[in-house]
């Protein structure tokens, strides 16, 4: 199962199943999957010939939105499955770090602001109090 608690799947869209006592899992460039030095699935893998007609959406998904999608072949050496990478993150650290000071900084300047209308007012209420 995937984090978000979805099946992994096979090119024919059946579950893959892992054996119970199997052993540790490793997976081929060629994207099959082996446990016990046994083929247990292979990855579906698939593309479009438009590929900016899909659509991100949460946990690194997409939708294609009626997109025709094509089996995928790994038989070139350009194209391989690299199990246990990371992707490269679709954030970019100096962005948010901008994003974070400016956010930062103008919290700071409304505090001012609230601290200089807090002092106004107790100026007004000590200036006032005192008269009566």
């Amino acid at each position: 199962m995937s984090k978000q608690g979805y099946f992994v799947m096979d090119d024919e869209r059946n579950v893959i199943q892992l054996l119970p006592d199997g052993g540790p899992i490793k997976g081929g460039p060629d994207g099959s999957i082996n446990q016990k030095n046994q083929v247990i699935g292979m990855l579906g893998i698939r593309s479009s010939h438009d590929p900016s007609s899909f659509i991100r959406t949460h946990g690194g998904f997409v939708l294609d939105h009626g997109v025709e999608l094509e089996a995928f072949h790994l038989d070139s050496d350009k194209i391989s499955v690299r199990h246990g990478a990371l992707e490269q993150s679709n954030v970019s650290n100096t962005g948010e770090m901008v994003n974070l000071i400016s956010v930062s900084r103008a919290f700071q300047l409304n505090q001012q602001v609230i601290r200089g209308k807090d002092e106004l007012l107790g100026k007004a209420i000590q200036t006032l109090g005192g008269r009566f």
